[in-house]
């Protein structure tokens, strides 16, 4: 396991871990984009017959759109949650207008659903959204796996050295 810090050292940002070399530093960045890379594309092309490819072009359009499909996600799978537009934009400290244009939208394509519940409109996201979240993380886990195991071999053969 490797642990990162971000401390601020005289007014600049610095990472400091438990790697001492600068340089292995660099090797874990440059993987950590290329895996980032290889997880775009798969988001891309991942079941596009069945139109997860639209949901993933949208919300990964803007990060108020990918962080709002979080929202509505854990509004379905958390019964205790009942979001309404004006919460999530509070939570999110943007603009209620911004959000109930996303909830709309996805509305529309039947990627969010709202409900009343004594008069206050709630909504959550549908059961393919919650779906298509599933297949994301089970895509994100699989290519974090690869590269933490490939960065971690580096890691211990450079330390062997």
């Amino acid at each position: 396991v490797v642990n990162f810090m971000l401390k601020l050292r005289n007014n600049k940002w610095t990472v400091e871990t438990d790697i001492s070399e600068y340089k292995s530093f660099n090797n874990y960045m440059l993987q950590n984009i290329q895996m980032e890379k290889e997880l775009w594309d798969r988001q891309q092309y991942l079941n596009a017959g069945e139109g997860v490819s639209k949901i993933n072009r949208y919300f990964n359009a803007t990060p108020v759109k990918r962080m709002s499909s979080r929202f509505f996600v854990e509004a379905k799978i958390d019964v205790n949650l009942d979001y309404t537009a004006t919460k999530i934009a509070t939570l999110m400290k943007v603009s209620r207008a911004s959000i109930c244009k996303i909830t709309n939208e996805c509305i529309e394509e039947g990627w969010v659903e709202e409900y009343d519940l004594k008069g206050v409109r709630y909504v959550q996201a549908t059961q393919y959204h919650v779906d298509v979240h599933i297949k994301y993380l089970e895509t994100l886990t699989e290519m974090r796996n690869k590269y933490v195991t490939d960065f971690c071999a580096a890691y211990k053969l450079i330390n062997a050295v």
